[in-house]
Parts: structure tokens; C-alpha cells; sequence
């Protein structure tokens, strides 16, 4: 079974690398260049002063490169978490920066993130609420369908220090999603 976990990291790294086909110059993700668009994240989370917990979050983005195949920007997300019979509804904000690697139609990035979240869960008698300061890194894949659009798969962890809760929570997360990129044809790049 470990054999397995080696051969798909590997395969995730080396595969995109194979299969590079060249855009122009430095295509979509040009400096001043504009990324919209948004992820999908399934996960778990693990704590070892509580259960396991099992999420799926939507994550509306917004990016503007500051330079060449980097792009800062801000995220923000809306969740839903299920714990042992119970769910609850997660929400935040966080600034981003990723960095392209390559000139091809298929694109490693690197992603980090540090930000603001908060967990409420509803009851009948009274809701129960933390927040966090979370950060994240991810790798991930951009597959540039056509000068303007591109699907991305990100493989990325997260680690939250929850202001009522004791220990950090480790979140392990994949990510599938789509930005659109927005360039200045009439600028220098």
C-alpha cells in the first residue's frame, strides 16, 4: 500500500512534465494579468483531542499577477463540515500568492495562504462558534484548456490554531478548479 502512495506522488509530479506543450511568451499568467474563478475542496480533518471530521468547502478567487506567472490574491470560503452526527457551517477569508512553473499548456504551482476562518455549529437550544488563523500549501496542476481557461487539481494541507479548542487541527485536502484568466493585450509585458 505504500508502494501505491510513492507511485501516484511521483506520477503527480513527473506526468505533468511529460506531457508540456509551449504557449506563447508567457500566455494567461502575465504580469498584470487578472485570475478569476474558484476550487472545490473535499477533506478530513484530524485532532487528537477530538473525532475525525469530513469536508467540502467552496472557494470563490480572485488574483492579479504581480509579476510573471505570479499571482497574489484573495480567497474566500464557505463550508460544510460533518463530526459524529452533527454538522456545521465553516466561513473565511485569506490572501494567496502561487507561483507558475513552466510555459506550458500544463502548469505546476505552488500555493500558500494565511487566513481568518470561523466554525459555527447550529443547535436547537444555542449555536456553538470558533475562529481560527489558519495557513495552507498546496501543489497542484493547471491545465490550460485554451489561452483563457484553465482546470486545476491542488493537493494541499492546512493547519489551524481554533481559539476555543485545544491542539492544532491538521486538514488534508484536494482540491478540483477552474480560473479564468483575464489579460491586458494592450500592455508590455
Amino acid at each position: 500500500m505504500n508502494n501505491k502512495l510513492m507511485i501516484f506522488k511521483y506520477a503527480f509530479i513527473f506526468i505533468p512534465m511529460i506531457f508540456s506543450l509551449e504557449l506563447e511568451a508567457h500566455g494567461p499568467a502575465s504580469k498584470t494579468s487578472k485570475m478569476i474563478g474558484g476550487s472545490v475542496n473535499f477533506g478530513s480533518t484530524f485532532n487528537r483531542n477530538l473525532p475525525s471530521s469530513y469536508t467540502m468547502n467552496l472557494s470563490p478567487s480572485f488574483g492579479y499577477f504581480i509579476a510573471n506567472n505570479l499571482p497574489i490574491g484573495l480567497k474566500v470560503n464557505i463550508g460544510v463540515n460533518s463530526i459524529v452526527g452533527s454538522s456545521s457551517i465553516s466561513y473565511g477569508i485569506s490572501p494567496f500568492i502561487r507561483r507558475y512553473f513552466g510555459m506550458s499548456h500544463n502548469r505546476m504551482f505552488i500555493e500558500g495562504q494565511i487566513g481568518y476562518s470561523g466554525n459555527t455549529i447550529p443547535a436547537t437550544s444555542s449555536s456553538f462558534s470558533m475562529s481560527a488563523i489558519n495557513g495552507d500549501i498546496g501543489i497542484g496542476l493547471a491545465n490550460f484548456l485554451n489561452y483563457f481557461v484553465g482546470i486545476e487539481t491542488i493537493l494541499g494541507y492546512n493547519i489551524s490554531n481554533p481559539s476555543n479548542l485545544a491542539g492544532l487541527q491538521h486538514h488534508f485536502g484536494f482540491r478540483v478548479g477552474i480560473q479564468v484568466y483575464l489579460s491586458n493585450p494592450g500592455k508590455s509585458q
